[in-house]
This record gives C-alpha cells, sequence and structure tokens, in this order.
C-alpha cells in the first residue's frame, strides 16, 4: 500500500506542538474545532508556523453553518489567503456549494487562483454534495490537489464503499484523505479502503477530546452552549492518540 500521510487538525498552538511529538506529517489549522473548523487567527499562524517546520494548511471558512459563499465571503477569504501566505504557510482549506449542492466552481476557481501556487484541498463540505461522482470531476477539472472526505457518511468507517469508489475514480490525479470519526482502531482500515496502487493518500483526524478545564470557582450564569459543552471545559489533542494512529497505519 502507498505511504499513508497523516494529516491532523489544530486549533490550537499546543495542537501544534503534539502534531510535531505525535509523528503527523501535515497540520491543519483551524480556529473552533467544535464547529467544524473556522479560519484561524492571523497571530496563531504566525506562532504555529514559528513552531515547526511541518507544511501547515489554513483552513478558510468565515464562520459555521453552511458552505453556500457569497461574493463577499469568497473577497474575505483571497484576503486572508494572501495574509497567510506572507507568514509562510503551506496551503489552504476550502469548500463551497451551491445551493444546489453542488460544487461552486466560480468560487472555488477564485480561491484556486488566489492560492496558486499554493495547493488548495477542497474540505468536507464534499460530503454534502448531491452527486458525489459529478463533484469529484468538478474538483478535478479545477484541478485542485486534494480532496478531504468522508464518503458522505457521518464518518469515514460508514462511508468506506463509497471512499473506495471515490478512490478510484481519482486515481492518481489527487490526493484523497479520508476524515471523519479517524481514530487508532480504525485508521489502517480506513486506508486501506483508499489504498490506490501509485496514488498518494492520507488520513486527517484531530485525536482531541473534551477535558475539564482549570477553574475552580463555578459559578452558573453561563448556560452549556447548543454542543452541550460547559464554560469549564476545553478540547485537547491527545499525544498518545495521535501517536497510536501513527503507528496504525505505519505498520
Amino acid at each position: 500500500m502507498t505511504r499513508v500521510l497523516v494529516e491532523l487538525a489544530v486549533d490550537s498552538l499546543d495542537g501544534v506542538r503534539t502534531a510535531v511529538a505525535g509523528g503527523a506529517d501535515r497540520i491543519e489549522l483551524c480556529a473552533a474545532l467544535e464547529l467544524g473548523g473556522l479560519t484561524p487567527s492571523a497571530g496563531l499562524a504566525a506562532r504555529a508556523r514559528a513552531a515547526t517546520s511541518l507544511p501547515i494548511l489554513a483552513i478558510l471558512r468565515p464562520r459555521a453553518g453552511d458552505f453556500v459563499l457569497a461574493a463577499d465571503d469568497v473577497e474575505l477569504l483571497c484576503a486572508e489567503i494572501e495574509r497567510f501566505r506572507a507568514l509562510g504557510l503551506d496551503g489552504f482549506v476550502a469548500g463551497a456549494l451551491t445551493p444546489d449542492a453542488e460544487v461552486d466552481r466560480a468560487a472555488m476557481r477564485a480561491l484556486r487562483d488566489a492560492a496558486a501556487p499554493l495547493p488548495l484541498t477542497f474540505h468536507r463540505a464534499f460530503d454534502l454534495a448531491r452527486d458525489p461522482g459529478a463533484a469529484l470531476a468538478a474538483i478535478l477539472e479545477l484541478g485542485l490537489p486534494r480532496l478531504l472526505s468522508s464518503g458522505g457518511a457521518p464518518d469515514a468507517e460508514r462511508g468506506l464503499t463509497a471512499l473506495a469508489s471515490l478512490a478510484a475514480q481519482a486515481g492518481s490525479r489527487l490526493e484523497l484523505i479520508a476524515g471523519g470519526g479517524v481514530r487508532r482502531h480504525n485508521a489502517a482500515r480506513i486506508a486501506r479502503a483508499i489504498a490506490t496502487a501509485g496514488a498518494p493518500r492520507a488520513i486527517h483526524l484531530s485525536a482531541a477530546r473534551t477535558v475539564d478545564g482549570p477553574m475552580r470557582w463555578r459559578g452558573a450564569a453561563l448556560q452549556f452552549d447548543n454542543l452541550g459543552r460547559g464554560p469549564f471545559e476545553r478540547r485537547v489533542t491527545e499525544l498518545e492518540e495521535l501517536r497510536a494512529t501513527v503507528a496504525a497505519v505505519r505498520d
């Protein structure tokens, strides 16, 4: 099987350090991973760049929710690309759909051209596309070098059959990255599903868990958010989970 690259999604400097210590090959830098990942701050990007020589890709997502981008959204993201380029980042991750759940070619073309010559990954907005085969064809037509997908399922393990089909359709024309619920116990199985001779393949994970925060006095004024977390919790990147997942796809 072609060597499987491990991409770690992080939203903190601690996460960047964990990526380095845990053996990740590449970092997807975000804000608010609990919302699926939003555009990170320039400050975090600068500190991340100073902390590692690993390739760092910045996600370009201006808000939570749907993946339909208005003209103002695209203009904003093109400006973010220039900011991140100046900080020495290595590429970008974005996804835009039309209201009819097709790849928004115009938006993606604008982002691709703004990013060039740095690579642009199409992210899991793909998994909301009405016709995955047509969506992949559009991504290939746009010349995007990478696609992150769970095979249209809630997680990659349940999308194995679809991921295998996408791998066969893409061949060696792009790097297929399997993401969504990737952990140490299923990483090798997911990697095998997307294996195609000679084609670049990768897995994507956050290796995150929610932990209790350090506050000792805890008032009741703030309510739980709509994701079920309280104001005294935080997400952290687990070093051992990352190391075990890396080992699972390297054996």
